[in-house]
């Protein structure tokens, strides 16, 4: 861990923050717009006069920069060329070169180291191109911030915050264990319960078939008691007929 921070450190202070969106028109510019004092970052420029079938050719695209700036390389085409670096009225620093339609210019810069008192500087860069009788048209300005490294969090702050985030991250872990050890144990319930469930069903299909059978048996036993019923009132009926059949000439004798 004590070797990751210097690194980080080091990342941050010469390091760009951010991205601009690009100044559209005679020419792009695409550049950092926060970096830290002392980093090292890029500034793109683009040629588009010309490039869409227009009369343009070659331009001089200048490039002014606050003086504590340091220039290291200017590529064109990804190919470095010789700084053509001219003063200001000694406030600052000019870099003049010629792009063709498309040509794309990088210029590595660096930011100056702040004053112990400031922790952010804003700065302008002025870019715009040169005219035939030597002053500048189609002037931008490009805006950027320098944030001091007084500014950024100390190491041990650092250090702090990011085993504050490494114990957050397990605490998160052994949550998401916990919840997936509960999310098993609530699988492992359904698959038992499906299981009750099934044989449940399995009882009251077997049942059903059961009671299924018990009323169609209750259904022949009963229709076989009332056949037996009929047959047994006709047998007592008929016996009962024949008696009195045979009483009934016996006392007609006796009477005459």
């Amino acid at each position: 861990m004590k070797s990751v921070l210097p690194i980080l450190i080091i990342l941050l202070g010469s390091s760009g923050f951010a991205f601009a969106d690009p100044l559209v028109g005679a020419y792009d510019l695409q550049g950092a717009k926060i970096v830290s004092e002392g980093a090292y970052f890029w500034l793109e420029v683009t040629n588009n006069w010309g490039v869409s079938g227009g009369q343009g050719g070659a331009s001089d695209v200048y490039i002014r920069l606050p003086s504590d700036f340091s220039i290291h390389a200017v590529c064109i085409n990804n190919e470095e060329v010789g700084e053509n670096v001219s003063t200001v009225n000694g406030t600052g620093l000019q870099i003049a070169i010629s792009l063709d339609p498309a040509d794309r210019a990088e210029i590595l810069l660096s930011a100056p180291f702040l004053a112990n008192n400031e922790t952010v500087r804003h700065v302008i860069i002025n870019v715009g191109i040169i005219s035939s009788l030597g002053g500048a048209i189609m002037v931008s300005d490009f805006h950027m911030s320098v944030v001091g490294l007084a500014f950024l969090p100390s190491p041990d702050a650092l250090e702090t915050e990011y085993e504050r985030l490494l114990n957050e991250n397990a605490n998160l872990n052994q949550t998401v264990d916990a919840m997936q050890s509960h999310v098993d144990g609530l699988n492992s319930q359904v698959v038992n319960l499906t299981a009750e469930r099934d044989a449940l069903s399995q009882k009251v299909a077997s049942l059903n078939t059961e009671v299924a059978n018990l009323n169609s048996q209750l259904s022949n036993e009963l229709f076989a008691f009332i056949l037996a019923s009929v047959a047994a009132v006709l047998v007592i009926g008929a016996t009962a007929y024949l008696v009195i059949r045979r009483r009934r000439p016996a006392q007609r004798v006796s009477a005459g």
